[in-house]
């Protein structure tokens, strides 16, 4: 962190460990996400309720109200590692299992972007690109670059390169109206526009 913002124009936003003092300080927005859940929880309960006996279970009803989500922004300084305050963004989820918290740490201040659209458009695309050069890696082996010279390592890459850009191609154009098509909008609907 401390390298980007010493260099110019170099934003980052990266995941953090939740810690406890990072706890202490979101335990007002995981009470406000677990209410949250609650109140959506209650008319699907008294509906279910009303349909079944109420010595049947109705634990199921909590599969039925999706997750309350959460978001917080913050300024906050580890007391040795980090050298000042940094923004960190907590994201709390409270649903069926119970509450899951999540930070990234980022050099965007909170004028410029809600700490929502940071955690969703910022930082949860760059693990779908992870996602995509994994896929690389072990569908096309991109990562067999084990010969002696460089010039046939990078053949390997070119060749992985264009083979993957020919199966996204497919999966674009041949595969658009099979059941194969969600699968693909699923996991790779930025790759091609």
């Amino acid at each position: 962190m401390k390298w980007c913002e010493d260099e110019l124009r170099i934003d980052y936003v990266l995941a953090m460990g939740t810690n406890n003092q990072l706890q202490l300080r979101a335990s007002d927005i995981v009470e406000k996400a677990k209410a949250d859940y609650d109140s959506r929880l209650e008319p699907v309960t008294k509906l279910m309720e009303t349909f079944f006996s109420t010595d049947e279970e109705l634990s199921e009803a909590n599969k039925l109200v999706p997750e309350a989500i959460w978001y917080r922004s913050m300024s906050y300084k580890t007391q040795t590692s980090w050298s000042r305050s940094r923004r960190v963004v907590t994201k709390v989820c409270h649903g069926a299992s119970g509450s899951q918290m999540r930070h990234v740490v980022t050099s965007l201040p909170a004028s410029k972007i809600s700490p929502s659209l940071l955690y969703t458009k910022k930082y949860c695309p760059r693990g779908e690109m992870e996602n995509r050069i994994k896929e690389q890696q072990l569908d096309l082996f991109a990562d067999r670059t084990s010969t002696q010279t460089m010039n046939s390592n990078q053949l390997r890459l070119w060749l992985s390169s264009m083979a993957y850009v020919l199966m996204q191609a497919f999966r674009q154009n041949c595969l658009k109206r099979t059941s194969f098509a969600l699968c693909y909008s699923r996991n790779n609907s930025s790759l091609f526009p």
